[in-house]
């Protein structure tokens, strides 16, 4: 894995070289592809079921915590919300906070 990614971020570099702007670009509408891919809901609802799995199934406390940090941490960071994400946060934003001040 590790061999196709030096590889990859070469082609990468090399494209960046001629075509800088053109790369930039691409790697903007991938990530936003990716962000509006893959919803919120979908996100959190994948995420306290293996974060209760790991609490509940394998007393994993610190597995729980590295499940659910990172979403909440998503949360925090976000600007530019897509209107998904607001209604996500209108919906379940104040009952995250409330339980991310329990982690």
């Amino acid at each position: 894995i590790e061999t196709r990614r030096t590889a990859a971020l070469a082609v990468l570099n090399q494209l960046r070289q001629g075509c800088g702007k053109l790369v930039d670009q691409a790697q903007v509408v991938s990530s936003e592809l990716i962000r509006v891919a893959i919803l919120w809901h979908e996100e959190w609802h994948g995420g306290l079921e293996d974060a209760s799995r790991l609490y509940f199934g394998e007393h994993d406390v610190e597995g729980l915590f590295d499940v659910l940090y990172p979403l909440h941490e998503k949360i925090a960071k976000k600007t530019n919300l897509s209107m998904r994400e607001k209604s996500f946060l209108d919906a379940f934003g104040v009952d995250l906070a409330e339980a991310k001040r329990w982690l």
